[in-house]
């Protein structure tokens, strides 16, 4: 849950609507909590009243903690009122249609430092209402009602609306706050029959269900606790436990012979034996990270990569260093750590069953690390016991999320000031020191005694050279990826960033990548696959259509369903054909919402079914109206059908929905000059430019347009603006050339060729332009 316009949220349903999804669906070999307390009651008795256990909850006295007295409140434009009916709760506020509607309260969603609250609505469909109870106490500011957005004004015309698919809890949400959760989305009704199996997230959310274990237990001797553990000198189970114990099993399976060694001297440990096993991890990240699922229900003994696609440590989620930005949980943060290269698994913090720290303040790193050597002034530099003495205020900062809610940074990093004033992310020293600059804490941390300058560039620094545009940004790139030391995690979001090249220079970088044997890295492989000559692509991709883990079957699949016609015939085809299908399953599953309607008529489209494309896009419009990608592809293909006109009919009513979406005025403006209306055309782009300032495609066309329209002046001044947000962009430069030397401002051309040539170094044709431009300007 996150306060941005990106977030998102969760919903749910009245008690006898829950009975009956129930009854339509139950899995009988899920047998629920309150029996496996009868021989489990530590680990019981830890889970109860835990976030997991309070994940969702049937509205009651004591579930309830918002407060329903008849209370009315406004934020910006927004109102609400929430009351009580007889023993049931209640709100009054704007609905879909933007008139105030009353609703009955279905669930609450969580309990600390927040509590949201579910609406029923059609279709199977349980929302998020946007206004949230702050459960902290008074002292820390709570015990009051505020809108998860803040002062933003979202009403029933904003994409972002508490009615609209994006806060939809069955798509969204539900598979994280429910155990053996099956959205059940039927594409052709548009309608949710969602069930589970328990309400919350309780024990066989993560150890699988337990219907075998206990009827094994039934008819056999209750193992003791030290029969269940599993000793780090005898992995070994009997026999008898093999057969039925499928929580022996996954605890086998994460644990390993070994230990943690810290040598004298030393302020880190290191792992003594086999590698540890990760597949905890894989588990916990099926709900703690930020991911696209690829099935309907997840399995905790599946494989996290059969069953999810995480998104790669790229803006806009993250900042460019990899530092959290939007609500991207922990997953991908803590694959950077060096903690995790090290062999670290989330239990050796975390009570698995509490999910409370087990041990709180520097304890809880020393337990590892040297207290001695860290845990001392020497070492941090602030006052023993201060805030800034502690572990994670230097090494996991915080960041909130709706509103009230602080999530600390996984990747355990060490404070970078010095790439705030480089990059603008944030940093640790004046996250604390608020009225102190980034440049302050730059200095302050050369006068610390053990303080060492980086000597190599940070991985972000290399990535923002990418998307500058700088000269050394290619080279330092393909370094990156070399480079084994750097998480895998973090090259493969640079893999991705090879689209910013032409492809004979990278075409050998891709190669490398789509044989890594780390799936994430073949996964940014295949993304930059797509701008190899399609030939090549059909080669060098064509294999990982029958790659073991779904995930990148499926990217490979995405990116070579443009050559669905070359492919025909050829070696690959019967894989495409297979993992095709596997892709649209997962698109079927999600186009409840216009992403997902949108990417399937995008694959019907490559098989040439352009009716099964039109009637998704169609759907799309329906289900989804503030979602601007449909209208934009839904008009392209009525052009290239030769139905232009309606095409623009399209354009004009997702306009209509959406008047502030650049995307739509620059699509319109598209249009208009293909009609010949260029003057027209102009207003939307000048509206796509405002809305939308660092988009360079935008500036650079409206200045063309301008140009065209005899209004250099004005083109110029776009120019500038643009130049002044996006110093590297070489169309944007190229054009200022051209322009000042059409006004015979040869010394300002002279300025922007030079910083053009600082990019091209070695391009010819622009250093004779140079010392042509140098000739005139004297």
């Amino acid at each position: 849950m996150k306060t941005s316009r990106l977030s998102k949220l969760a919903f749910y349903s009245l008690i006898f609507i829950i009975t009956a999804y129930r009854a339509d669906a139950i899995d009988t070999s899920y047998v629920g909590a309150a029996v496996c307390k009868n021989c489990h009651q530590d680990q019981w008795q830890d889970w109860k009243n835990s976030d997991h256990d309070k994940a969702m909850q049937v509205p009651s006295e004591e579930s309830i903690l918002g407060n329903f007295a008849d209370t009315k409140i406004t934020i910006g434009t927004m109102t609400a009122r929430f009351f009580r009916k007889e023993a049931a709760f209640w709100v009054t506020t704007e609905g879909i249609d933007g008139q105030a509607q009353s609703f009955q309260i279905a669930h609450a969603f969580g309990h600390y430092p927040l509590q949201q609250y579910l609406i029923k609505a059609p279709n199977g469909r349980f929302q998020m209402l946007p206004f949230a109870w702050d459960s902290r106490t008074r002292e820390e500011g709570g015990q009051r009602w505020f809108h998860i957005y803040g002062q933003e004004n979202i009403h029933y015309d904003d994409r972002l609306h508490w009615t609209g698919p994006l806060q939809n809890w069955n798509g969204m949400c539900a598979d994280c706050h429910s155990t053996n959760l099956k959205r059940n989305y039927t594409p052709e009704t548009d309608t949710f029959q969602t069930s589970w199996s328990e309400i919350n997230v309780a024990c066989e959310s993560c150890h699988g269900p337990g219907q075998k274990h206990v009827r094994q237990y039934q008819s056999g001797p209750v193992l003791t606790e030290k029969d269940q553990s599993v000793s780090a000198k005898d992995q070994s189970f009997s026999a008898k436990n093999q057969s039925f114990s499928a929580l022996a099993n996954f605890l086998k399976s994460t644990e390993a012979q070994g230990g943690w060694a810290l040598e004298e001297g030393k302020a880190s440990p290191l792992w003594e034996g086999p590698p540890r096993p990760k597949k905890q991890i894989g588990l916990c990240a099926s709900c703690h990270s930020r991911r696209s699922p690829l099935t309907d229900g997840f399995s905790p003994h599946e494989k996290y990569l059969d069953q999810f696609l995480p998104d790669l440590i790229t803006p806009p989620n993250y900042y460019v260093d990899g530092q959290i930005k939007e609500e991207v949980y922990v997953f991908g943060s803590f694959l950077q750590s060096k903690m995790y290269k090290a062999g670290v698994v989330c239990t050796d913090c975390h009570n698995p069953h509490s999910m409370k720290l087990k041990i709180e303040g520097n304890g809880l790193c020393t337990q590892c690390h040297s207290s001695d050597l860290l845990d001392t002034p020497a070492h941090h530099q602030h006052p023993q016991g201060s805030a800034g003495a502690q572990c994670v205020n230097c090494h996991m900062p915080e960041t909130t999320y709706m509103q009230v809610d602080p999530r600390r940074d996984h990747s355990l990093r060490i404070p970078r000031p010095d790439l705030t004033l480089k990059l603008g992310s944030p940093n640790a020293c004046t996250t604390c020191h608020t009225d102190k600059s980034a440049q302050w804490a730059v200095e302050a941390l050369k006068k610390w005694p053990n303080h060492t300058a980086p000597n190599a560039p940070h991985y972000g620094e290399v990535m923002q050279d990418v998307l500058d545009g700088t000269p050394t940004a290619l080279v330092n790139l393909q370094r990156l990826l070399q480079d084994k030391a750097v998480p895998s995690i973090i090259r493969a979001s640079g893999y991705t960033l090879l689209t910013s090249f032409l492809p004979q220079q990278v075409a050998q970088d891709i190669t490398q990548g789509l044989s890594s044997p780390s799936p994430l890295i073949r996964v940014g492989a295949v993304r930059a696959a797509g701008i190899l000559p399609e030939p090549q692509r059909n080669t060098l991709v064509g294999p990982l259509l029958s790659d073991a883990l779904k995930a990148v079957r499926l990217e490979a699949a995405q990116i070579l369903s443009a050559s669905h016609a070359s492919l025909q015939g050829g070696p690959w085809y019967a894989a495409y054909q297979t993992a095709v299908a596997e892709l649209k399953a997962v698109q079927e599953g999600t186009s409840w919402r216009g992403e997902g309607r949108a990417n399937l008529a995008h694959l019907l489209m490559a098989e040439g079914d352009m009716a099964g494309a039109l009637k998704n896009y169609n759907a799309a419009l329906k289900i989804d109206p503030h979602f601007s990608p449909s209208y934009v592809n839904l008009a392209d293909i009525l052009r290239a059908d030769g139905h232009g006109p309606e095409g623009l009919k399209v354009l004009q009513a997702g306009l209509r929905e959406n008047p502030t979406d650049s995307p739509l005025h620059y699509a319109m403006a598209m249009a208009l000059i293909r009609s010949g209306d260029k003057e027209k055309a102009l207003t939307h782009l000048q509206t796509s430019v405002k809305i939308t300032p660092d988009n360079m495609q935008y500036a650079y066309v409206y200045a063309v347009a301008l140009h065209e329209l005899g209004h250099l002046d004005r083109a110029l001044d776009a120019l500038e603006k643009a130049h002044r947000l996006s110093a590297q962009d070489a169309n944007i430069l190229s054009m200022l050339i051209s322009l000042h030397q059409a006004k015979n401002q040869h010394d300002k051309a002279l300025h922007y060729a030079e910083k053009l040539l600082r990019i091209y170094p070695n391009n010819r044709m622009l250093i004779r332009q140079i010392s042509y431009l140098k000739r005139q300007a004297q």
